[in-house]
């Protein structure tokens, strides 16, 4: 366990080295989006929050390991209100009811801490990337999704970056672009 910690420390460290690197200082499309109950949401409605936008579609081959980072991540930072966790489905074929019937069911059935919104096709943010947004709305970190969730290896690796680069923006040190 010990060498497990000492290689966890390493990587939040190397993480930490390159994180000003990463930043991409864009701001956010400002997307809008609904709840299952029919709730609009709006980015705008997220200000002064750090956020984590995920994408999805029900059949995806590593839903299962996208809900698992969600999950950590959400569960990490429950009592937080800086930081909100977000899963748009946006690539779905279902439509209507039984779109939002399948999505309750989902969130039901995975006891979902994060919030789980209903988007149409490819309006928010291209869908393989995950999106780290800093209180101004500024998309400071892209994290490309749908080739590191094949593995629990993997999975853990962006959770820890995702932690990293979230602390990084609610610190002081990130200088926030407004």
């Amino acid at each position: 366990m010990r060498d497990f910690n000492r290689l966890n420390d390493l990587a939040q460290e190397k993480i930490k080295a390159n994180i000003n690197k990463e930043r991409v200082n864009k701001k956010a499309f400002n997307f809008i989006v609904s709840n299952v109950e029919g709730v609009t949401k709006k980015l705008s409605d997220f200000e002064g929050k750090v956020i984590v936008i995920d994408h999805f579609n029900l059949e995806e081959k590593n839903l299962k390991n996208h809900h698992e980072i969600l999950q950590t991540i959400a569960t990490k930072y429950k009592n937080n209100k800086d930081v909100k966790v977000i899963l748009i489905n946006s690539l779905e074929e279902l439509k209507g009811e039984k779109k939002d019937q399948a999505l309750r069911d989902y969130i039901k059935k995975n006891n979902c801490a994060y919030t789980v919104l209903v988007g149409q096709d490819r309006i928010c943010y291209e869908s393989k990337y995950m999106y780290i947004i800093d209180q101004n709305r500024n998309v400071q970190f892209v994290i490309r999704s749908s080739y590191l969730f094949d593995t629990k290896d993997n999975a853990l690796a962006v959770v820890n970056e995702l932690i990293a680069k979230i602390d990084y923006l609610l610190s002081k040190e990130s200088n926030p672009i407004r």
